[in-house]
């Protein structure tokens, strides 16, 4: 794949060129907001971004879609990718209804930064039109580049909930963090829950961290219902088979694997298709 970079004063008008240059099937691999100069910096919307994009060369092309791109390459941290193939299947993403996503678990363990690649890839090469809000919880959410990706792709951050959802494709809700031993913490996350129209809730979990650190947060989690389980920092763990281990005592659908910081950069869905969503050079 031959990657171009692109650069607009927001990725609407990034992603135009980007099917003027590159035609209709273009991936686009990363969205970065450039640096704001003098007294550019001052007033938002004034920025502009860099949008990494390619096409697929022809013997990579996948079937139906050729916006994914496919690989059987053993994920980081497990011994096969066909274990997470072999799981309980997790729901559909997209079935119709403006029920919100809802993404929890630890603090720091990545579901902001996977929020973010599912809203850009799902907005710029799957032409979805999305809501966000990005809520407090038991403690503040100060996750600011979440509002900076949302102003790039036009993308409405609601701090409060409440606006109607329906006029979007998909909503998403970003909340801060709760560690697992904080009991009046996790009690009021689930108070929080409540209030929220029949939320679709993704747990999220570092996988990088120690089994028994998992094992303890998976526990914590696990009286929300969460209908899927995905994991960051992939690339930070080499040991192999840690996580087929992990959950060989679960019957959890594993969602979304995802390594790095770059948005929306190496991001994958693990599910019957085993399907990379963006960056797979080669």
């Amino acid at each position: 794949m031959k990657v171009v970079p692109f650069i607009a004063e927001n990725a609407a008008a990034a992603l135009a060129k980007i099917h003027d240059a590159l035609g209709p099937d273009a991936i686009v691999l990363s969205v970065r907001p450039l640096p704001r100069n003098g007294l550019a910096r001052l007033w938002p919307g004034t920025g502009s971004v860099e949008v990494l994009a390619g096409v697929l060369d022809e013997d990579n092309q996948t079937s139906p879609s050729p916006r994914y791109l496919s690989t059987t390459a053993p994920v980081p941290g497990t011994q096969s990718s066909e274990f997470f193939q072999n799981r309980r299947p997790a729901p559909a993403l997209h079935d119709g209804s403006s029920r919100p996503h809802v993404f929890i678990g630890p603090p720091g363990v990545g579901k902001t930064t996977l929020l973010c690649k599912w809203m850009v890839f799902s907005v710029l090469n799957e032409r979805r039109t999305a809501k966000v809000w990005r809520l407090d919880g038991s403690s503040a959410n100060t996750a600011e580049f979440l509002n900076v990706y949302g102003e790039m792709l036009a993308v409405g951050v609601e701090r409060f909930w409440g606006t109607n959802p329906s006029a979007a494709e998909f909503c998403l809700i970003d909340l801060p963090g709760v560690a697992a031993h904080d009991t009046e913490g996790l009690r009021a996350l689930k108070d929080q829950l409540g209030t929220l129209p029949a939320p679709r809730i993704h747990l999220v979990l570092n996988a990088a961290y120690d089994t028994i650190i998992l094992n303890e947060q998976f526990r914590a989690f696990s009286s929300f219902q969460p209908e899927d389980l995905s994991f960051c920092h992939l690339d930070e763990e080499k040991r192999q088979g840690k996580l087929t281990d992990f959950l060989l005592g679960t019957n959890c659908s594993v969602r979304f694997l995802s390594t790095g910081q770059k948005i929306p950069g190496d991001f994958v869905l693990a599910g019957e298709e085993q399907r990379v969503y963006a960056e797979f050079a080669g």
